[in-house]
């Protein structure tokens, strides 16, 4: 199990030293590693800009296997949120990167993926309607106040 601990403990590291997020999640984003230490992973980040999620307030959490880099890790979109790769259901994110992992893939490349499907929906599928509903979403559970407020994991401290 220390191997895992290994591999995440030099991913994070390296995904400061890029520093990359940043440029595309603003300033917002934080990793935390849960209070037991990993393997869950939570990212919180501002919606991209000219997109339905701008000035959102989005919250992730990233589940590691036990065997992960071998098996995907699970991604799950924690503010309700309006997409056609994300279940309204339980926020589950449905990509390729996920669906179509590989032991070579890594957590840098998976947070990538969930910010390009928020600043560009696909646009087979995602018409005008959409686009408004995905704002209203965005507007009712993703504002600064209702993600503190529902989902305080020691934001404040």
């Amino acid at each position: 199990m220390s191997s895992i601990y290994n591999i995440l403990l030099k991913e994070h590291n390296s995904i400061k030293e890029k520093d990359s997020l940043k440029e595309i999640g603003g300033e917002s984003y934080i990793i935390f590693k849960d209070k037991d230490g990993f393997p869950h992973w939570y990212l919180r980040f501002i919606g991209p800009q000219n997109s339905p999620y701008e000035g959102g307030f989005f919250y992730i959490e990233i589940k590691f296997p036990k065997d992960y880099p071998n098996s995907a890790p699970k991604a799950q979109m924690r503010t309700p949120t309006y997409h056609p790769f994300i279940l309204t259901s339980n926020g589950n994110i449905c990509i390729d990167y996920i669906t179509n992992w590989k032991n070579s893939y890594d957590v840098h490349g998976l947070i990538l993926s969930i910010f390009y499907i928020l600043a560009y929906p696909p646009p087979d599928g995602y018409n005008k309607l959409d686009k408004e509903k995905a704002k209203e979403f965005t507007k009712k559970y993703a504002s600064k106040e209702q993600i503190i407020n529902s989902w305080d994991m020691g934001w404040n401290e």
